[in-house]
C-alpha cells in the first residue's frame, strides 16, 4: 500500500507533517520543512511564527513533490486554497494513484463517473441549474446562460462516454513478468529470446508498472 504523509495545523498554528519514509522525509526538508525528533516521534514542522501565505506555498510545494512519488497525502484544508469539493476530487486522486488492482481503481472511477451519484453528472445537473439561476437573475443574460448550458452538455456527454469504462477497469489485471512473457512468445516462434526482448526494447518504450520503483524517480 502507498506510504501516507499527514499535513495539518496544529492549534497553536505550527504546522506539521507526520507519516511516510526516509524518502518523504526528504521531499517534506527539501520543500521546506525542518525535522524534530522526539518522544512523539520523528515530525516535520513550520514555526507557527511563519507567514501564512508562505506555510501555503511550503505545504503546497510539498504535497506536489509527495505526489510525483506516489505518496497519499492528506493535507488539512486550512492549507488549501481549494474549495471543499476540490479537495474531495483530490482525494479521489490520491486513491486513484494508489489503486494496487483493477477493482479498486474501478471504485475510484465508479465515483466520478457513476451515471445517477458520481462526480461528473452531480456537476453537470450543477451547472444546468446554475444557466437556469442566470437568467432567473437577469433576462438579458440568455448568452452567458447559453455558455454554461453548453458545457453542462459537453459533460453530460463525457459521462456516456465512460460508460463501461468501470467494468472494464475492474478487469484489470496485475502487470505480468516481461521476460517470462518473451521467453514464452520464443519458444512458441523458436526465435532467440535476446534477439525478440532487443526488438521490443528498440520499438517500444519501457512504461513502469504502477507500484513498481515509482517512488523516488
Amino acid at each position: 500500500m502507498p506510504l501516507t504523509v499527514s499535513i495539518a495545523v496544529q492549534p497553536s498554528g505550527a504546522v506539521v507533517a507526520t507519516g511516510g519514509d526516509v524518502l518523504a522525509h526528504d521531499l517534506l526538508r527539501q520543500a521546506g520543512f525542518t525535522r524534530h525528533a522526539d518522544w512523539h516521534g520523528i515530525r516535520h514542522r513550520l514555526p507557527a511564527r511563519m507567514p501564512h501565505e508562505e506555510q501555503l506555498e511550503i505545504a503546497e510545494r510539498a504535497v506536489r513533490m509527495l505526489g510525483a512519488a506516489r505518496y497519499l497525502v492528506e493535507l488539512d484544508l486550512a492549507l488549501s486554497e481549494m474549495s471543499p469539493a476540490g479537495a474531495v476530487v483530490l482525494d479521489l486522486l490520491d486513491q486513484v494513484r494508489g489503486a494496487e488492482h483493477g477493482r479498486a481503481l474501478a471504485r475510484v472511477i465508479g465515483q466520478l463517473v457513476d451515471g445517477e451519484r458520481g462526480v461528473l453528472i452531480r456537476l453537470q445537473e450543477a451547472l444546468e441549474a446554475a444557466a437556469e439561476q442566470v437568467t432567473e437573475l437577469d433576462v438579458e443574460a440568455y448568452e452567458l446562460s447559453d455558455r454554461i448550458s453548453a458545457v453542462a452538455e459537453q459533460l453530460f456527454a463525457l459521462n456516456e462516454v465512460m460508460t463501461g469504462v468501470v467494468l472494464e477497469a475492474a478487469a484489470l489485471a496485475p502487470g505480468l513478468d516481461r521476460a517470462a512473457v518473451q521467453a514464452k512468445a520464443s519458444s512458441r516462434n523458436g526465435s532467440n529470446p535476446r534477439t525478440v526482448s532487443g526488438a521490443a526494447t528498440a520499438t517500444t518504450p519501457v512504461v513502469p508498472e504502477a507500484g513498481k520503483g515509482g517512488r523516488g524517480r
